[in-house]
């Protein structure tokens, strides 16, 4: 796949010690690729930020291996932050592809409540992870104050985002530029598990508010995206069907945002967290059938 454009472009690949076969195919492409190769596993983390320190560009975009993006990416994404200076990213629609490369849901995968194309959107993201990093083109002034990326942010996407927008605008193309996979298990499925996608999401939301910048805003917004987010993994931790976590959650944010609190069922979903699952399950049903 060729990314269609008249602009000057660096492809830099790091093979993480990866055993699918990536070196043999690494192998196949042209030298105009620079490739790292490393000799253990080092992680997403320590690999993304060798692959910023590396990188020359004035524009940047992270690809994992799981992920594609499309031909029209450059054309749709470069021109909106040629014409925006204020903006740090820029990014577009994806669509959602399974295990077996099969689209199973081909665009509008980016939920925007209708916002403007050009904004401020950092209260947004701070609240809502809705950016998918293949769909991403960053500036490189705007994302270098932020590296490294700290080791802890095993997810470093939404610190790198949330991180722009507190001090740059974002763009938007409603067009398709990249297939983003979703995995049955993944390693934000292992996050809710042990807990630490909600102590990392926390961390990064605490070090957003503990800087001076936009402190005024911040204060008056402090309870609406932390409410969102101890609902977000209420959610998670239900689902999961860890009922103590999630019980701590859904009362967590109501104390924050109490009139969210009963809106998307999170009410009834607290009430299960009181009885066994299987005595929800039940209830559930019944309800479902009358």
């Amino acid at each position: 796949m060729a990314l269609r454009g008249p602009w000057e472009r660096e492809i830099l690949v790091i093979d993480d010690a990866s055993r699918d076969g990536c070196d043999r195919i690494l192998d196949e492409f042209d030298s105009s690729m620079r490739i790292i190769r490393h000799a253990e596993n080092l992680g997403a983390n320590a690999t993304a930020n060798e692959g910023y320190a590396l990188c020359r560009g004035k524009y940047l975009i992270r690809l994992d291996s799981d992920d594609s993006c499309r031909p029209n990416l450059l054309e749709e994404l470069v021109p909106l932050l040629e014409k925006n200076p204020e903006a740090g990213l820029a990014y577009g629609d994806v669509a959602l592809m399974d295990m077996q490369n099969r689209i199973t849901s081909p665009a509008a995968n980016v939920r925007r409540q209708g916002r403007a194309l050009v904004g401020d959107e950092f209260f947004e993201l701070c609240a809502e992870n809705f950016i998918c990093a293949p769909a991403t083109l960053v500036r490189s002034e705007a994302i270098r104050p932020l590296l490294p990326v700290p080791s802890e942010y095993s997810f470093l996407d939404w610190y790198v985002t949330t991180g722009i927008a507190h001090r740059w605008k974002t763009a938007f193309s409603p067009a398709v530029v990249a297939d983003y996979r979703v995995h049955p298990e993944n390693q934000h499925g292992r996050m809710v598990l042990d807990g630490s996608g909600e102590r990392i999401s926390f961390s990064v939301l605490d070090r957003l508010w503990a800087e001076s910048h936009r402190a005024g805003e911040k204060r008056g917004r402090k309870n609406l995206v932390y409410g969102e987010n101890l609902y977000t993994y209420a959610e998670k931790y239900f689902g999961a069907g860890m009922n103590t976590e999630a019980r701590r959650c859904y009362e967590r944010g109501f104390r924050s945002l109490p009139g969210s609190f009963f809106k998307r069922g999170r009410w009834r979903r607290w009430l299960a967290t009181h009885i066994p699952r299987t005595t929800y399950e039940r209830w559930k049903t019944c309800c479902t059938k009358k």
